[in-house]
């Protein structure tokens, strides 16, 4: 065995720690170790929030199938809606009508409508489900189901009404978004719930129609045309009309046709006489060979000679405009008619157009009352002219009543005010003389001051002019009178000044000679009505220490 030499000495293990890990090594370990987990990290909270997405979605399918069930399982006479409750159209929505009810729900039905009063867009209610609110919106409306016919030749229930078409809708708020989902049934009546209708003569229909409502002359002739339009299933060979007058029922008139025989005209021209106020009902008869057919359609005739009377007024009677020219106050409009009547409704003139509003009616038609709205509308300054029009089936009668709208005027603001001697100098402290030495003296002032006020948007002429003035008090005779001189400038500020020469005695001694004593004077502005036109308003400013003298003057 040999031994080779290597030129260096062997060293113990361990010794120099070349088997552990070094600190950069450590460190890049820990590194990688880091980024790892964050990867880990990233994807777990994004598998949380798709879960808790897909959560909240499924819940939402469960609201929206649970209600959408609740309405089909209702019964057919309660599935509807109440003109006051959520989800109720006024109109028809996309050409269907609201099923309104008008038999109130009773018993134990599983009514899914959560009632209550809102707009017809706003949602209907909550339903929170997992901490999360679901906004439900349900309508019902009628829908007409083509397969049997529709409009006059529909031969299944009542026309137009044969499904009730139920639609919900449920939105939620969740990670920063609104969410939607939607869902439509459409559901039929049960032969127990409603009994079928006997087929309509589907082989000769006529489809009539009249327009031409119209208050009657005093003659009662016509005031506009009427005009009549038949339609049939099928060609006609002739449609008659006859309808009554004053001098009882005419003679059958024929009605012209178009090209295809189906569409039917007659018009009544104006001057037309004479007809009796209320409803005009024009009857219409046909045949197409063997088939026969009938319709009937109707016009409302009103009286230009109502038998009855109508008063109106409104209050207050003048109403002053915001600076948008919008009304600061409400207009409380009142009509009182002799006898019940069907409508009242207001003519005026707002955002530039003219409108037509309803009155509200007391219990006995007789009494009507509607309130216009303060900052409802624009209006234009100057009398207002309010049209008050009963309706009746035997004719319109109307009274007129007016309303003064003032334009906006802007506030008057005081800029400053200063007490001065002659020479700009301030004089709130100046010297009484006493003319003679008795101690109830005739007491004059001792030098020229001067009262001067300044203002900003003060009306200084014309019916609107504003009225300033100027008031003392503590004084030991009459009020100083003296007339002020008024300059307006070309930036429109208006100074009002009051001069007060020494010498003369205006009233500002006190009892007793060797005194102190003060005045204070009260500037006031106002409207031309009266009204309070300063800001702020009606501002005193004292006027300390007039000094009494011994001497004469």
């Amino acid at each position: 065995m040999r031994t080779i030499a290597t030129g260096r000495p062997a060293r113990p293990l361990g010794v120099d720690g070349d088997e552990g890990f070094t600190l950069i090594e450590l460190l890049v370990s820990m590194l990688l170790i880091g980024l790892v987990l964050t990867s880990f990290l990233g994807v777990t909270l994004q598998a949380v929030a798709s879960n808790r997405l897909a959560e909240a979605r499924t819940k939402a399918d469960q609201v929206l199938a649970g209600q959408l069930e609740l309405l089909q399982a209702t019964k057919w006479s309660l599935s509807g809606l109440f003109p006051t409750e959520c989800g109720y159209w006024g109109d028809p929505d996309a050409g269907e009508a609201t099923v309104q009810l008008t038999v109130p729900r009773t018993g134990s039905e599983p009514y899914a409508l959560l009632g209550g009063s809102c707009s017809a867009s706003a949602g209907q209610g909550a339903i929170v489900r997992g901490g999360i609110s679901y906004s439900v919106e349900q309508h019902i409306t009628w829908v007409d189901d083509p397969a049997d016919g529709t409009g006059a030749v529909d031969v299944d229930y009542d026309g137009t009404h044969d499904e009730k078409h139920f639609s919900v809708k449920v939105s939620w708020f969740q990670a920063g978004k609104t969410s939607t989902l939607s869902a439509d049934a459409y559901r039929t009546p049960t032969t127990s719930e409603v009994t079928p209708r006997a087929p309509k003569n589907v082989g000769f229909v006529l489809d009539a129609s009249a327009t031409g409502d119209q208050v009657l002359s005093s003659a009662y002739a016509l005031t506009v045309p009427i005009n009549l339009q038949v339609t049939t299933s099928t060609a006609a060979g002739s449609i008659q009309v006859t309808y009554p007058t004053r001098s009882g029922t005419t003679l059958p008139q024929a009605m012209t046709p178009d090209v295809t025989f189906k569409v039917w005209t007659f018009a009544l021209p104006t001057t037309t006489c004479c007809f009796n106020a209320g409803a005009e009902i024009f009857s219409f008869s046909g045949s197409a060979g063997a088939l026969t057919g009938n319709a009937t359609a109707q016009v409302s005739l009103r009286s230009a000679n109502p038998s009855y009377t109508i008063t109106g007024s409104a209050q207050p009677t003048t109403v002053p405009l915001t600076q948008s020219s919008q009304l600061t106050l409400p207009i409380n409009l009142s009509a009182t008619t002799s006898v019940a009547v069907g409508t009242v409704y207001a003519t005026y003139v707002q955002n530039g157009a003219s409108v037509d509003v309803n009155l509200t009616p007391n219990s006995a038609r007789t009494g009507w009352t509607l309130s216009i709205p303060a900052a409802s509308a624009t209006f234009a300054s100057g009398p207002l002219s309010v049209t008050l029009t009963a309706s009746t089936s035997t004719g319109d009668n109307s009274v007129g009543t007016t309303v003064t709208l003032t334009p906006y005027t802007l506030p008057v603001s005081i800029n400053s005010v200063a007490l001065q001697r002659g020479d700009g100098s301030d004089a709130s402290s100046i010297g009484i003389c006493v003319a003679d030495n008795g101690n109830n003296g005739n007491y004059k002032q001792y030098a020229d001051r001067t009262f001067r006020a300044t203002f900003q948007n003060l009306v200084t002429s014309g019916t609107s002019k504003d009225n300033v003035t100027l008031t003392w008090s503590n004084l030991y005779t009459t009020q100083p009178v003296v007339t002020p001189t008024v300059v307006t400038d070309t930036s429109g500020v208006t100074t009002y000044t009051w001069t007060y020469l020494a010498g003369n005695n205006y009233g500002f001694g006190s009892i007793q000679k060797n005194t102190n004593s003060s005045t204070s004077p009260t500037l006031t502005v106002k409207r031309a009505d009266g009204s309070s036109a300063a800001y702020p308003n009606s501002p005193t400013y004292n006027v300390p220490n007039v000094v009494y003298g011994v001497t004469g003057c």
